[in-house]
């Protein structure tokens, strides 16, 4: 193996190495607790909004 080749071999595995490096920490602070204690708290739940209000359990809740 020449001089030249080993080097372009090191070169394209730091270069690997670093670009996962970048891509677990952009994810590391994309879902880090102080980026989702930043966002803001929602009133009510989404999920309340596709529940039938002939559902028995929510109109015994409501009313």
């Amino acid at each position: 193996m020449k001089f030249r080749s080993f080097v372009y071999i090191l070169a394209t595995l730091v270069l690997a190495l670093l670009l996962t490096a970048g891509a677990g920490a952009a994810w590391i602070v994309a879902n880090s607790p102080l980026t989702q204690l930043q966002t803001p708290k929602i009133d009510h739940p989404s999920t309340a909004l596709f529940v039938s209000a002939k559902t028995p359990i929510v109109g015994v809740i409501a009313g």
